[in-house]
C-alpha cells in the first residue's frame, strides 16, 4: 500500500464500516504478501468497483480474497481507501 496514494485521496479515516473490513484485508495478506488476487486494489489503490469486480472474476481467487473483495464493494471508494490505510497503520480510524 502506498502512503502517497492515501495522502492523495485526502487521508480519509476509517469509520466502523471500513474498520470492519480490516481483518478481511489481513486475512488476504496472511496468504500473500502482495495482496494476492486483490493486489491491484490493496497494494495499488485501484479501489474503483470495476477493479474489484475484475479481481473477483479471477479463476484462482481464494475464499479469503473473495470475502474481502465483496466487503470492499459494499463500501464507498473513500471508505475503501480508509480501510486499506487502517490495515497498513496509516490511520487508526480516528
Amino acid at each position: 500500500m502506498c502512503y502517497g496514494c492515501w495522502e492523495e485521496a485526502g487521508k480519509p479515516t476509517a469509520g466502523l464500516a471500513a474498520l470492519a473490513v480490516v481483518p478481511l484485508i489481513a486475512q488476504v495478506y496472511d496468504f500473500s504478501a502482495v495482496g494476492g488476487s486483490l493486489h491491484i486494489v490493496l497494494d495499488d489503490y485501484n479501489v474503483e468497483a470495476d477493479h474489484i469486480e475484475f479481481c473477483l472474476s479471477l479463476p484462482d481467487i481464494t475464499s479469503a480474497e473473495r470475502a474481502c473483495g465483496v466487503a470492499l464493494l459494499a463500501l464507498s471508494e473513500e471508505q475503501r481507501v480508509a480501510a486499506i490505510a487502517a490495515h497498513d497503520g496509516f490511520t487508526d480510524g480516528g
